[in-house]
């Protein structure tokens, strides 16, 4: 099997997107938070955003970001991410998808892990397309998740 290699230096844009979606996270976050929020948006669609505190530290602190619609069994997978968020860079890195994680900058095409060249830049992308929605929607802290 012949590997394609190709350089790209796109880390300039993956910082870009890193940037982007702090500002997106941090604006439907409300300053004191609890550890674990149910967000949702006013004229509730169904979709609810369940976000949990995992660590926190002065500089960085890392989430679980899970988004469902409530009620509804689909037999599908929610998506569920894994991010830490940099607070003295202002940036969001997504750690871990659907239990992926670790993500290199670049991947050889074809590899064993069935993964794009720029999986790492697609899986953030897709966290802030995520992130996107909610904002523009209206998304908003509705009530602590009780444990």
């Amino acid at each position: 099997m012949r590997v394609l290699e190709r350089k790209n230096h796109s880390h300039i844009n993956l910082m870009a997107l890193y940037e982007a979606n702090f500002e997106k996270f941090v604006a439907m976050i409300p300053d004191g938070a609890p550890g674990e929020l149910l967000l949702r948006n006013a004229a509730y669609s169904g979709m609810v955003l369940q976000m949990r505190a995992l660590e926190r530290a002065p500089y960085t602190s890392t989430w679980q970001v899970l988004a469902h619609y409530a009620g509804v069994e689909s037999g599908l997978p929610c998506p569920t991410f894994r991010v830490r968020l940099y607070h003295d860079a202002k940036v969001l890195e997504v750690l871990f998808f659907q239990g992926r994680g670790r993500f290199l900058g670049e991947y050889p095409y074809p590899n064993p892990w069935m993964f794009a060249r720029d999986e790492k830049r697609q899986v953030n992308k897709f966290f802030g397309e995520l992130l996107g929605y909610c904002v523009v929607n209206g998304f908003r802290a509705v009530a602590a998740v009780q444990a």
